[in-house]
């Protein structure tokens, strides 16, 4: 008894390190995915003054403009008045080593801040009144512009690179936002901006949770070929899209999870499926297998949003990923759950997606299965019984190797059968099978009871009053055999109709 037992738990503790491998080697494998940002190359041929002291702009106006250009601020530059540049200021290819800080300043004439090094700045209620330039500059530490408004012309910020957190939040561009070719090195918040006319972000590179919750935006939102597999989350939830705007996603490399929670009002149809697929983040080339984007679409308008179920899945939580106005996680309830399904497959059936509504709706099945704890344990069987519908055929190996199981059991059993419990006229007993072990005239016996199964399970009728239930046993599996039988005749019956 101690042997069997010391098996079975040796058994026990292989299938499951079995099981883990996988697993652990995939985590091996699973390198961080993290941003090259490598630094910008600045001009090493400028020669630029260097400004020891801090510079400190303590008057309410200064109607000239300001000229800082290729200078080295070793001790920052703050605005101590919220100041008001009337003619602009430039401060162009200049570096500063310590904190750069124009909050709630107002430059009326062109800013330019193109090519220059930044530590930690911010721009936090700062009015740009006539475009500023930030292209190809770099942010070494946080870059702050919460509440920005950037009017007329455009916002330059090509080329730049964010090598720590990028906020945007609250901010306001009247024109053009050009973030083409940046690299946003870590978290990356956009959250409740406002893009009045077209905001580019082409060929950028996201390393952190990329965060565009609560945008306006009246334009396009470009980001095509933008690359966000270090990323991770891509956040579009409680988007307000105006009526000519329009998402573009085309060659983008997308993260793991995009979040369109709450986004009711989509005017433009957002085309997923125009993403890059064959970037190694999104295709598995050892087992030839897509890696699946994530998406969360909570109360979203998901007949605006195109995707196909093989690069694609559903997210589900069981609560909401965004917290209420409580800084709480709401509970998603089995129904808004189901809402999601059957929109999602809704779309997939009006624009002829056979493929992806057949591998959604496998999905949804299994879902509906386990969603009650009665049924929770019966989920694999209407996959293994027919595929959910999808592999009727599957009924005609049941019935070849029910029939195979059941002829093995009666063959030991069978003169019982057919003298206790059930006779069949039809079937000429040996005495020798009452043996049950026995091997004599065994192909005569095996024939036989191939025979005895395949009447019991394809009779339609059987004839219960002729039973005998003496033996609760044998007359119990005959009861299966003619139970399955009669499934299995309903499902090939399905099948040939369904031809």
């Amino acid at each position: 008894m101690r042997k069997i037992l010391g098996i079975i738990i040796a058994l026990i503790v292989f299938l499951y390190i079995w099981s883990i491998l996988p697993l652990i080697f995939s985590t091996r494998n699973n390198k961080s995915l993290v941003v090259k940002c490598d630094p910008q190359i600045f001009d090493s041929t400028i020669v630029r003054d260097h400004i020891t002291t801090r510079l400190d702009f303590g008057k309410k106006n200064y109607p000239k403009a300001v000229d800082y250009s290729k200078k080295v601020f070793e001790r920052g530059v703050q605005c101590v008045s919220e100041p008001n540049f009337a003619d602009g200021l430039d401060f162009s290819e200049s570096f500063f080593n310590d904190d750069a800080s124009f909050k709630n300043s107002t430059i009326s004439g062109t800013a330019d801040f193109a090519n220059s090094q930044f530590t930690s700045s911010a721009f936090d209620g700062a009015v740009f009144n006539n475009g500023v330039q930030f292209g190809s500059a770099e942010f070494l530490d946080d870059a702050s512009f919460d509440s920005t408004v950037f009017k007329n012309n455009s916002a330059n910020f090509g080329h730049t690179v964010f090598r720590d957190t990028a906020e945007f939040s609250d901010a306001s561009f009247a024109d053009t936002a050009d973030f083409g070719k940046s690299r946003f090195c870590k978290w990356t918040r956009f959250t409740s901006a406002n893009f009045h006319r077209e905001a580019y972000f082409e060929n950028s590179i996201f390393g952190g949770y990329t965060d565009f919750s609560g945008i306006h935006i009246d334009g396009e939102l470009n980001f095509h070929h933008s690359n966000f597999k270090a990323s991770r989350f891509l956040d579009l939830s409680y988007m307000a899209i105006g009526d000519k705007s329009n998402i573009i996603f085309e060659d983008a490399i997308l993260p793991d999870t995009v979040l369109f929670a709450e986004d009711y009002n989509f005017k433009p149809d957002i085309y997923l499926n125009a993403a890059n697929f064959t970037d190694s983040s999104r295709f598995d080339y050892k087992s030839n297998k897509p890696i699946p984007v994530y998406l969360y679409l909570l109360n979203t308008s998901i007949a605006k949003i195109h995707i196909d179920y093989t690069h694609f899945k559903l997210c589900l939580p069981d609560s909401t990923i965004h917290k209420d106005s409580d800084r709480k996680r709401k509970f998603i309830s089995d129904d808004q759950k189901t809402g999601m399904y059957e929109a999602l497959l809704n779309n997939f059936k009006i624009n002829g997606q056979d493929d992806s509504y057949e591998l959604l709706d496998r999905e949804y099945q299994d879902f509906r299965w386990k969603k009650h704890w009665w049924s929770y344990w019966l989920s694999p069987l209407p996959k293994i019984w027919w595929n959910y519908g999808y592999d009727k055929e599957y009924v005609f190996m049941w019935i070849l190797g029910l029939l195979t199981l059941f002829t093995i059991r009666t063959y030991f059993i069978i003169y019982d059968l057919n003298t206790k419990v059930y006779k069949i006229k039809s079937i000429v007993l040996n005495e020798q099978w009452a043996k049950k072990r026995s091997v004599n005239d065994f192909q005569n016996r095996l024939w036989n009871s191939f025979i005895y199964t395949s009447i019991v399970f394809f009779t339609l009728g059987l004839k219960v009053e002729e039973m005998k239930f003496g033996d609760r046993g044998k007359a119990g599996y005959l009861l299966v055999v003619y139970t399955l039988g009669l499934v299995c005749l309903a499902y090939t019956a399905n099948f040939v109709l369904q031809k």
